[in-house]
């Protein structure tokens, strides 16, 4: 999609003129019922080399130009109302085939960006499995699990003393709970700060969040779960907006709407305010700070129309 919507920047150019646009309301069957779209409709007319008068309806060469909510669709209806003369560009090899605005759009960019969501995770995924099967971390796999704990119950009371060897992410997550470091980012943290500190509140979501853990929540300690999901947390969010931020310049390259507001996202949220020891102690604010600039973010992505799909 990308490469034939690429073609079309070489096509010739040549006026036509508008002769409808309108919002068509169109709503498509989906798992939680009718989803509505809104379809900017614009009709133009042109002539061809040979002075064959063509119509056509096609905004962009590729990716569908469905938005998903009306102020979308009416932004670009307003640009093209009826008698506007506008620049139609048609593929010299076949006139019939025409377009408004050439080049990429926003659908082939999102199915990339998606494609490589999707790589990544695989690639998380079945690294973690490599190193469950080669390196002993048993996280995967149940049957390890319960081997392990047959082990354990198979030792001798006199040996019952010993502790049995602890797999390498539960090593990490108690080296973590006795760093000064971790825990003045705990007591900080606007949000896992109640929670670590034992609240009322703290203690409810807690109970909420130990529901995500499952199983694994019995191998470690209340302190200790904590600082699991703290970690995990950042690891999340550092990812994510790193890559957001290593993407903008891709996405400015393809001339994405959406490229400001992804990278102005990945910029908010990229770890490391909260880093700097003068600053840990206020570390609330920087979040609050990062929460209220998230919302222009939003309506950045939101308004470019890519954030959509």
């Amino acid at each position: 999609m990308n490469k034939n919507a690429e073609s079309s920047n070489n096509w010739q150019s040549t006026t036509g003129t508008v002769i409808a646009s309108t919002v068509v309301e169109e709503k498509r069957p989906s798992r939680n019922g009718n989803q509505v779209e809104y379809n900017p409709l614009i009709s133009y007319e042109y002539k061809s080399p040979h002075g064959v008068l063509l119509h056509s309806e096609k905004t962009t060469y590729g990716g569908s130009a469905r938005k998903k909510y009306q102020f979308q669709a009416e932004k670009v209806v307003a640009n093209y109302k009826v008698g506007t003369l506008v620049t139609v560009y048609f593929n010299p090899n076949n006139p019939n085939q025409s377009c408004l605005v050439p080049g990429r759009t926003g659908d082939g960019i999102a199915l990339m960006v998606i494609g490589a969501l999707i790589f990544l995770a695989e690639l998380i995924f079945f690294g973690f499995y490599r190193l469950d099967r080669y390196a002993g971390l048993g996280e995967f796999d149940n049957r390890a699990a319960e081997e392990k704990a047959e082990k354990i119950s198979a030792i001798p009371l006199q040996s019952a003393g010993k502790q049995p060897d602890s797999s390498l992410i539960h090593e990490y997550i108690v080296s973590a709970k006795h760093s000064p470091f971790i825990k003045k980012q705990l007591e900080t943290h606007l949000f896992f700060g109640p929670i670590y500190r034992g609240t009322h509140f703290g203690t409810i979501v807690f109970g909420f969040l130990r529901s995500f853990l499952g199983k694994k929540s019995s191998l470690f300690q209340d302190e200790e779960q904590i600082v699991f999901i703290f970690l995990l947390t950042k690891i999340a969010l550092g990812g994510l907006s790193t890559l957001f931020v290593l993407m903008a310049p891709f996405l400015f390259l393809m001339k994405a709407p959406d490229a400001s507001a992804d990278l102005l996202l990945g910029l908010i949220w990229l770890p490391g305010l909260e880093f700097i020891p003068k600053l840990t102690p206020h570390q609330k604010y920087i979040t609050l700070c990062r929460l209220l600039l998230t919302i222009p973010a939003v309506y950045m992505g939101i308004n470019s129309g890519n954030w959509s799909w």
